[in-house]
């Protein structure tokens, strides 16, 4: 079976809230772990790229199946968090690229993209209401060139353009495109019911 290393990227500061989304508490799980937790059983490994407070989410993680690998040049964008995790997914077929603050992708969703990349797709991403979403499964091995210069805070969005007719796009859901960015995106998840604590860090 083809390898498939899971980077999730958890290196940003995350200032618009005032505090790290990535530890906002939701029904008792902070974000940042509820993310992980959606690979364990799907990759073959877990990398948490990790830059602004770094000791704060090794902590937060302990326990779980991961390897850290951690970004100095964080303050540079996502683009330098990509760079960071090449090395461990050197030699795999599969890298599974995630964002941190996503925690809500359905299971179903990530089942979609994984599928249609042992049925031999490059590039796959899931798609709600047409807009692209992540995570975004990349056939390592043919793109690592490129994504090793790739700049700024844009993650993989200039390869996916570049490479559009070698892109698959599954079914996804509303947890794809979800941001926890604004009060507002917090609210959104009171008002659905979630129990929502605040990091005090």
């Amino acid at each position: 079976m083809n390898s498939i290393v899971a980077v999730m990227l958890a290196a940003g500061s995350s200032t618009r809230l005032g505090f790290n989304k990535l530890f906002l508490g939701i029904n008792g799980v902070s974000v940042i772990r509820k993310s992980v937790q959606l690979f364990m059983g799907v990759a073959d490994k877990i990398v948490v790229v990790t830059g602004f407070e770094r000791e704060r989410i090794e902590q937060e993680l302990s326990g779980l199946p991961v390897v850290f690998a951690h970004n100095a040049d964080y303050p540079q964008g996502m683009s330098s968090s990509v760079r960071t995790a090449l090395p461990y997914v050197t030699g795999s077929e599969g890298a599974l690229f995630h964002l941190g603050d996503k925690p809500f992708v359905a299971p179903a969703t990530i089942e979609r993209v994984v599928e249609a990349f042992r049925g031999g797709s490059r590039i796959v991403l899931p798609l709600f209401e047409g807009v692209k979403g992540h995570p975004v499964l990349v056939r390592g091995r043919l793109f690592l060139e490129e994504m090793a210069a790739i700049e700024g805070d844009i993650g993989l969005r200039k390869l996916v353009e570049r490479h559009g007719d070698q892109v698959r796009t599954v079914e996804g859901d509303e947890g794809c495109v979800f941001d926890i960015d604004s009060e507002e995106d917090v609210a959104e998840l009171v008002r659905r019911g979630f129990t929502i604590e605040k990091s005090q860090g």
